[in-house]
Formats: C-alpha cells, sequence, structure tokens
C-alpha cells in the first residue's frame, strides 16, 4: 500500500510574482518517488539513507523559502 503526501506551497519566481507548487511523495517497499507537477518531473529515491534525508530537507527548504 502507498502513502501518498500532497503539499502545496507557494515558492517566489520574482519579487513581483509567485507560482504555486505541488508536489506527492509516495512510499513504497523501500522507495520514495517525489514528483513536482509544476516542473513535470519524478524522481526516485531509496528509503533510509542520508541521501534521501538530505534530499528530503533541501526539497522541503526550497518548498517553504523558495
Amino acid at each position: 500500500m502507498a502513502l501518498t503526501l500532497v503539499l502545496s506551497s507557494l515558492s517566489p519566481t520574482s519579487q513581483a510574482e509567485a507560482r504555486s507548487r505541488l508536489f506527492s511523495a509516495r512510499i513504497r517497499t523501500g522507495q520514495i518517488f517525489v514528483r513536482d507537477y509544476v516542473l513535470g518531473l519524478t524522481q526516485k529515491y531509496p528509503t533510509g539513507t542520508e541521501l534521501l534525508e538530505q534530499t528530503i530537507s533541501l526539497w522541503l527548504a526550497r518548498m517553504y523559502w523558495g
């Protein structure tokens, strides 16, 4: 069974405008799939790794602080 987490945030593209970002993360059998619906990209990471933790931290920081 997949756990789906959908987050929406506002990421500024310049001082004058901002765009809405929609992400989803699916965690299944040792892997996480992160989808950026604005860019149309999906990235796959193994769970339980330092790289994954760093990636999620950077992803959340980018989401909230641009």
